[in-house]
């Protein structure tokens, strides 16, 4: 999923970027907490069985990113 597959921009704003990267049956979300403050991000509906690979696991459908944190989850 890194290397080919589609680009989604998902959440950006107040120090928060996050993206998706989809191929296949792969996808993985990236997100990057720049912001002294914690930010939650809903997980779309069809990735929620995303697994962690760096950072928080997903819960009640949201992952949480601690402040200047980051978060990786793929599937």
């Amino acid at each position: 999923a890194f290397v080919s597959g589609d680009f989604i921009p998902y959440v950006c704003g107040e120090g928060l970027v996050s993206f998706m990267r989809k191929c296949d049956n792969s996808a993985a979300l990236i997100a990057v907490n720049r912001s002294n403050k914690t930010a939650e991000i809903e997980v779309p509906y069809d990735i929620r069985n995303i697994k962690s690979a760096f950072g928080t696991e997903v819960e009640n459908g949201k992952i949480t990113v601690e402040p200047f944190g980051f978060a990786v989850l793929t599937k």
